[in-house]
């Protein structure tokens, strides 16, 4: 659910009292399979927030979840790729389109760490280096 009015307010006067910078989640999503997807953006005020999201969320039906940093440099990327040949990359089906026109989202894994793709760019990146593309539904 995302955060109501009043929930936005509480939680960026709680951010201001104690000197911290606060998220809130604004949009969220349905994937195939039961996973939640939450785009998190830094609150400004209680009802500015950034344009662009800091980072989204997935959170899958066992509760666990995983954190995707957004507009990440094209370098962290391939710093991870030259630390980890540990590479995975699934493929998630939007169910809901109420925020995100996407049918599909990209996460590609390297290591420990998580990295949202353009699909155009998950598509070449199958295609030149051969990772295998897991399915989530």
């Amino acid at each position: 659910m995302a955060l109501s009015k009043k929930e936005a307010e509480i939680l960026f006067q709680i951010g201001v009292e104690s000197n911290s910078k606060t998220y809130g989640s604004f949009v969220i999503e349905n994937l195939k399979g039961g996973v939640v997807y939450k785009t998190y953006h830094k609150m400004l005020a209680s009802n500015k927030m950034e344009p662009l999201p800091e980072y989204i969320k997935l959170i899958f039906s066992d509760k666990s979840e995983i954190i995707v940093p957004q507009d990440v440099p094209t370098k962290k990327f391939e710093e991870a790729l030259s630390k980890s040949r540990e590479v995975q990359m699934v493929r998630y089906e939007f169910l809901t389109h109420k925020y995100i026109t996407l049918k599909y989202l990209y996460i590609f894994k390297i290591g420990n760490e998580y990295f949202d793709l353009p699909e155009d760019m998950a598509k070449q990146i199958v295609k030149r280096v051969g990772v295998t593309l897991q399915i989530f539904s």
